[in-house]
């Protein structure tokens, strides 16, 4: 599998200026066509990645905050796509959608859809929204030969997930890392800081759910929630053994 990191950011980057400083709004590319999450700068992410948006043949949605569901955004890029795109994400989602733009198709925790070689399933995560009915996902996208955990947004693994996750070795976590080095902080509920992840990460591998060789990724990072200079990042990421993923990023498995 390959991965594109177009945008890495979390809610709190201005976007209203868009700068090459600016970590845009969380989305990822897989295998040059199906798209995970697209948020307020979807677009802006092609385009500073150098990547035409009509590549895109799939998006799953994560859940519907803004930063990782833009209606707006959607709408450009099935304008833009040289085929009908297909997007699975909640019904609440959906319904934000204009009908006849797009294949919908609504997902449940549980749910696994099949896209090419890769089988998709759709996990539950700790994640607050505004309707307490509309489900928050996590995807598990595994292949014959790879298996990746996309973990943005939430908070401390759901019961239900790890059940899900047994059974598997994962190759590669993309963490929600949300609040860096800021711990004990409100967010705890919600999103991760990086002692958090640590702990999990102890308790995958005891569980053999994860190895020695999995990668972790932290994404999602906050301007205000990590040191401000880059480098101090980078290092604080390497001190919890893991990577800062940035815009631009790739990576194949």
């Amino acid at each position: 599998m390959k991965l594109v990191f177009l945008g890495t950011g979390a809610a709190d980057w201005d976007w209203a200026h868009f700068t090459a400083e600016t970590r845009g709004s969380t989305s990822t590319l897989i295998d040059g066509h199906i798209l995970l999450d697209a948020g307020q700068t979807a677009r802006q992410n092609f385009r500073r990645a150098g990547i035409s948006s009509a590549c895109v043949s799939d998006i799953l949605i994560t859940h519907s905050h803004s930063d990782h569901f833009s209606p707006e955004s959607i709408c450009a890029l099935a304008a833009e796509s040289s085929r009908k795109l297909c997007i699975y994400a909640s019904a609440q989602a959906l319904l934000k959608i204009p009908d006849g733009l797009c294949n919908k198709q609504a997902l449940k925790i549980g749910d696994k859809i099949q896209i090419d070689n890769c089988e998709i399933t759709a996990l539950r995560a700790n994640h607050a929204l505004a309707d307490h009915f509309e489900p928050a996902f996590n995807f598990l996208l595994d292949t014959s030969k790879k298996c990746i955990l996309y973990a943005l947004d939430g908070a401390w693994m759901c019961s239900d997930t790890r059940r899900l996750l047994t059974g598997r070795v994962i190759d590669l976590i993309i963490w929600d890392a949300t609040c860096g080095n800021t711990y004990d902080d409100w967010r705890f509920a919600d999103h991760n800081d990086l002692a958090m992840i640590r702990s999990m990460r102890n308790s995958l591998q005891k569980l053999k759910i994860i190895s020695g060789e999995t990668i972790h990724l932290f994404d999602h990072i906050a301007r205000t929630l990590w040191p401000k200079d880059e480098q101090e990042r980078l290092e604080l990421a390497k001190q919890f053994s893991g990577q800062l993923a940035f815009d631009g990023m790739e990576l194949s498995l």
